[in-house]
């Protein structure tokens, strides 16, 4: 594995260490040296490792912010004007996922959880869950509804467990834990579109409750 050093007195490669909770788990880009370095403690044993010596500032990729210019304020307002401020939602619904026919209210649904989107937690979030027979697109809609949100997830899991989508703490080698995080918390502050949700076991179900209620979640392996 890499092993990443993080060094920079100018422009510190963590934006704030002290939260650097926050960003566990996340891609980032890093440029830097990659340097192969003999960590063996005994005559005549060699152990090489690769460290990466990270020289500016990491970009975290989850961080995609949409940001408005002056032409785009300008043309949602045409837009309003054009439709009507009491048609904006049912107008957005037709333009939402067009290779499904109807089932408007399925996606007025589902455009008030890209809405709801944030990442305060003080703010109540909008959970919705399709229900229906197979073939009524409903898996299609939800890889639509990913679209709409930057960062949002989408994962199939009737064969994963409530810990895999949330986080897992596993041991490697040489006794290194490794926190790995599921599509939960990767999605933060955006869409977790969850697939086949009907056949995961209820107790497996049980454990994204708190996450739905208090947008937030624990878990406890090898102490850590």
């Amino acid at each position: 594995p890499l092993r990443i050093i993080v060094f920079g007195d100018d422009e510190p490669a963590y934006d704030s260490t002290i939260n650097l909770d926050r960003h566990i788990g996340e891609t980032v880009e890093v440029t830097g040296d990659i340097f192969t370095i003999d960590i063996s403690r005994r005559r005549g044993e060699t152990k090489m490792v690769a460290y990466l010596y990270v020289g500016s500032l990491v970009k975290y990729l989850s961080k995609q912010e949409l940001e408005l210019t002056a032409e785009d304020v300008k043309a949602i307002k045409r837009f309003v004007n054009h439709v009507g401020a009491d048609n904006v939602v049912n107008k957005l619904s037709d333009m939402f996922a067009t290779s499904v026919i109807g089932y408007n209210t399925v996606k007025k649904g589902l455009l008030l959880c890209a809405a709801s989107t944030c990442t305060d937690k003080t703010s109540k979030k909008i959970h919705s869950i399709l229900v229906g027979d197979p073939g009524l697109a409903k898996s299609l809609m939800l890889k639509e509804a990913v679209k709409l949100v930057p960062n949002s997830r989408y994962e199939s899991v009737q064969f994963a467990t409530g810990k895999s989508l949330t986080a897992i703490v596993t041991k490697e080698d040489g006794d290194t834990l490794i926190l790995r995080i599921g599509p939960i918390p990767q999605a933060k502050g955006a869409i977790a579109a969850l697939n086949e949700i009907g056949r995961m076991n209820h107790e497996d179900q049980g454990l994204m409750l708190d996450t739905m209620q208090e947008q937030e979640f624990t878990t406890n392996k090898f102490g850590q």
